[in-house]
């Protein structure tokens, strides 16, 4: 995995490079060292990010549309 395509499977989860380091335990200079291609990521955790990152897109969270003040009907 290169550093592009890391960032942009925590561009597509909606993580930063201190949550992945939360995520998979590792020190955060670590993942900033993957995220800025001075270390590759480990296969493992590349394919992990890659599986999170697909199963978001194809499970998108559901939207909750409010109802505007002035929708709100009141029963006085």
């Amino acid at each position: 995995m290169t550093s592009d395509e890391l960032l942009d499977c925590l561009r597509r989860i909606g993580w930063s490079i201190h949550e992945l380091s939360r995520r998979t335990g590792v020190r955060h200079a670590r993942a900033v060292d993957w995220a800025h291609g001075r270390q590759p990521a480990p296969h493992a955790i590349a394919d992990w990010l890659r599986q999170v990152a697909q199963l978001i897109e194809a499970n998108p969270a559901p939207v909750h549309e409010r109802k505007r003040s002035h929708d709100v009907t009141h029963d006085d």
